[in-house]
C-alpha cells in the first residue's frame, strides 16, 4: 500500500469529479519522478503515468468496506482469502442495512397509525378560511403541491392536540413534524406547508 510520504499531492477543489482529478494527477505524474496522489472523499488515490481509472474502481468500491486509506497506482491482486473476507463483510453490511430499513418501515407505519388515531375527528382551526380554501383549490390539480397542503393540515391538527394539552406551538412543532416523516415531503414542500399555516392557521403566527 502506498503512503503519502515523499509523494506529490494534486489538490482537489469543491465540485471536482473523479475523472477530472484523475486526469490532472496523470498529467502531474508524467512530469515528476515522485508518485502522485490525490484525496477524493477521504480516500488517497495514487497515480502513475500508466494508471487506469477503471482498473481502480473495484478497489475504490472496497476501500470504505475494508478501511483502506489508499488505493493505486495499480489494482490490487485479490487472493481467495481477501475475496472471501470482502464478501463476508459486504454480506454483513447488507444484512445490517436490511435490518435498519425494516426498522424505518416499522417506525413510519407506527407513526402513521399514531397520527391517524390522534387527529381522528379533529378539524383544522383557521383564522383565514377563505385564503385556505383558495390555496386548496389552486393546488388541487398538482399532486406535488397538494401533498404539501395535506401535510400542513395534518401537522396543524397534531399541534392543536398538543396545544389542547397545554403545550405551546414552539414546544410541539418539532416533535409533531418528526412524526410525519412517513409522508416523505421535500424541504420545498415543507416551506410551502409552513407558509400556508402561517397565513391561515389560528396559531400560524407562533410558528
Amino acid at each position: 500500500m502506498e503512503t503519502k510520504e515523499n509523494n506529490f499531492e494534486v489538490e482537489t477543489f469543491l465540485g471536482d469529479y473523479l475523472p477530472r482529478v484523475f486526469n490532472r494527477a496523470l498529467d502531474a505524474s508524467k512530469v515528476t519522478s515522485l508518485n502522485v496522489f490525490f484525496n477524493f472523499n477521504g480516500l488517497n488515490i495514487f497515480v502513475k503515468p500508466d494508471s487506469i481509472l477503471d482498473d481502480l474502481r473495484e478497489d475504490m468500491s472496497n476501500a470504505r468496506l475494508m478501511n483502506w486509506d489508499s488505493v493505486g497506482p495499480y489494482p490490487k491482486k485479490y487472493s481467495a482469502k481477501l475475496k472471501k473476507e470482502i464478501k463476508s463483510k459486504r454480506d454483513h453490511e447488507n444484512k445490517l442495512m436490511k435490518i435498519e430499513m425494516q426498522k424505518s418501515i416499522d417506525k413510519e407505519k407506527a407513526d402513521k397509525e399514531y397520527v391517524e388515531s390522534t387527529i381522528k375527528g379533529v378539524r383544522i382551526n383557521l383564522r383565514n378560511k377563505e385564503l385556505w380554501n383558495q390555496i386548496r383549490k389552486t393546488q388541487s390539480g398538482d399532486p406535488y403541491s397538494n401533498a404539501a397542503i395535506d401535510y400542513a393540515e395534518i401537522w396543524a391538527k397534531l399541534m392543536q392536540v398538543e396545544v389542547n394539552k397545554g403545550n405551546t406551538v414552539k414546544e410541539c412543532k418539532g416533535s409533531t413534524d418528526r412524526l410525519l416523516g412517513y409522508m416523505g415531503i421535500s424541504g420545498f414542500q415543507f416551506s410551502a406547508a409552513e407558509k400556508a399555516l402561517k397565513d391561515c392557521w389560528i396559531y400560524g403566527e407562533e410558528l
